[in-house]
């Protein structure tokens, strides 16, 4: 349970009142979300850049990577909230049950190895990433492409950080 309180419609300030009508922000689900809408522009930076990111990663490299990717990060940062949301993705769309299966990297080409120990290395240390990784990633994606997952890797990772820091369930 959350440290801080969700945010009530009347009790919001002015700019985030404006913004929930303006953008119908369901404050009653998640639990998150209410969080975040203590500020609007932290919602904004937080929540809306994810959506922003992943619309760009989906159009530039391909939604699975993204999806493994944010796995990848969420599960490596121990963030309940996205890892919840993140493994429930992956097994959905793509039958990889990174938490239930110890053999999940067998469904893993390449590509999908590559993003995730992309991810797992960021996740880990952010001025770790080994030289095999840098050079897989250069090997199979374009610098555009490298560029986008790594901006998706920040937007996740500052997601990471807000709902653990604020120990969202």
């Amino acid at each position: 349970m959350s440290w801080v309180k969700q945010v009530a419609y009347e009790e919001a300030g002015e700019k985030a009142k404006k913004y929930i009508k303006e953008h119908g922000v369901d404050l009653a689900t998640p639990n998150k979300i209410a969080i975040e809408m203590n500020n609007a522009v932290v919602y904004e930076c937080v929540e809306m850049n994810a959506w922003s990111m992943d619309d760009e990663v989906k159009e530039k490299v391909g939604g699975r990577y993204g999806d493994l990717l944010e796995t990848a990060i969420s599960v490596a940062n121990s963030s309940l909230v996205c890892s919840r949301y993140f493994t429930q993705i992956t097994k959905e769309r793509y039958g990889i049950d990174v938490l239930g299966d110890p053999d999940y990297r067998a469904m893993f080409d390449e590509k999908d190895a590559a993003v995730w120990d992309f991810g797992t290395q960021i996740a880990q240390n952010i001025h770790g990433i080994t030289q095999d990784v840098k050079d897989r990633m250069r090997a199979l994606f374009t610098t555009e492409q490298i560029v986008v997952l790594t901006g998706m890797a920040a937007v996740i990772s500052a997601d990471n950080i807000f709902e653990s820091v604020l120990e969202i369930e």
